[in-house]
């Protein structure tokens, strides 16, 4: 209830998840309600779903089943939070981009006062470019492709060490309409993280046209930041649906 006695409305939240499909999140939420019996609203937005529901009970239902894949419970985007992370933690990043043309760079800094977090980002997408701006070994790049775990952490690894930072994403891959092969298909996209901690990285295959790959990409890159930040921020995930609050 509210100051006046009356019994006040739960508040509508607006939760974002990124990784699992549409059609998974839909399938759980089938037959549950939020207060008020209401049910909860599902529906995809670009590589990510959205699902509005009034009060807790969904959310906490939700982040039990999909773990940190569900990264906003207040609406914000996935570059949003991850900036907030970035300053909180006080650590300054980097990009070294190829098929994503800066995207994860501007993502990052439409944030107000990304200045604080983004040190810069480089977008090298010949592989001599790769070579000379980021020290990528042209031999790593002839035996691996530019395309590989392998390309992308030494982006990542030139980039942290170029601009100085302490951490830097890396991403290459292969955007389309063209240029996929039977190994490596339209889609097919690399990433890399370096920091300190090491150089971690991970291969995934985007569904969609270019602009769908490219989108889904740097989502992704920043996706990579967040679970850092929250891992080295020695907090682990948690989601307190209950008081409302967002990530950490």
């Amino acid at each position: 209830m509210d100051k006046t006695g009356v019994r006040s409305r739960p508040k509508v939240l607006l939760a974002r998840l990124f990784g699992p499909g549409t059609a998974d999140v839909a399938a759980f939420l089938k037959g549950m309600k939020g207060a008020d019996g209401e049910r909860p609203l599902c529906w995809d937005e670009g590589p990510e779903v959205v699902v509005k529901c009034v009060g807790p009970d969904v959310l906490e239902a939700l982040s039990a089943a999909f773990g940190d894949s569900l990264y906003s419970i207040d609406g914000r985007r996935m570059h949003e939070v991850a900036a907030g992370l970035l300053a909180a933690g006080q650590w300054k990043l980097s990009t070294a981009e190829s098929c994503t043309g800066g995207l994860v760079s501007q993502l990052l800094t439409s944030v107000a006062g990304s200045s604080v977090f983004f040190e810069g980002g480089l977008v090298t997408y010949s592989n001599l470019s790769k070579s000379e701006l980021l020290h990528v070994p042209a031999e790593r790049i002839a035996n691996s492709g530019a395309v590989s775990e392998d390309v992308a952490r030494a982006m990542a690894s030139g980039c942290r060490s170029v601009l100085g930072t302490d951490l830097a994403v890396a991403v290459s891959g292969i955007a389309g309409p063209s240029g996929g092969s039977p190994d490596k298909p339209v889609g097919t996209v690399c990433f890399a993280l370096a920091s300190a901690d090491g150089v971690r990285s991970a291969t995934v295959r985007f569904p969609g046209g270019r602009a769908e790959v490219r989108e889904a990409a740097a989502i992704a890159a920043i996706d990579m930041v967040r679970r850092w930040c929250v891992d080295r921020g020695g907090r682990g995930f948690y989601l307190d649906v209950a008081r409302r609050d967002g990530l950490n």
